[in-house]
């Protein structure tokens, strides 16, 4: 499908399994441990980008951590998510290392597309990506790809993007 040249590109959003677990989980400590998880992992998503005022970041921090302080969450894994979410301004290490923290928590109760989009983050805040333009979602860098001459190879952000 091509897209008109005034349009505006598609939103994504980041995390569609963690979302469709926690809609999917009964009530209770399941679905309030995911339904935390995604809170604090879309803001250490946004932590870093210069679009997001800062000062409206602080405001949404502060009230995820009293929502989380509000809900039933085992205390090994709120003093996770709070660390990650204090974490997510600070340096990509000490947030890296936060949600580390937290995905060894709260990863029995994923499912592995769940535990797939918390690594993707994982690795985007440590720093190991490259961020695919209309994607929100980190591609991890693994060394170069071939170029479409198949004589040298090219680095993957050179690579052309696939149209649709």
């Amino acid at each position: 499908m091509t897209s008109l040249p005034y349009a505006t590109a598609p939103v994504r959003f980041r995390f569609p399994a963690l979302a469709a677990l926690a809609g999917r989980s009964p009530l209770g400590g399941r679905r309030e441990a995911v339904l935390g998880t995604l809170q604090v992992a879309r803001l250490v998503a946004v932590a870093g980008d210069a679009n997001f005022d800062p000062a409206a970041r602080a405001e949404r921090s502060a009230a995820t951590q009293s929502w989380l302080a509000a809900i039933a969450l085992p205390d090994q894994l709120r003093a996770a998510l709070t660390d990650a979410l204090n974490a997510a301004g600070n340096d990509p290490d000490t947030a890296a290392d936060a949600l580390k923290r937290v995905l060894d928590v709260v990863s029995p109760s994923l499912d592995e597309p769940s535990r797939s989009e918390l690594k993707a983050l994982l690795a985007d805040s440590s720093g190991r990506t490259l961020r695919h333009a209309g994607w929100a979602e980190g591609i991890t860098v693994t060394g170069a790809r071939r170029s479409t001459s198949g004589d040298t190879p090219a680095p993957l952000a050179s690579r052309p993007r696939a149209a649709g």
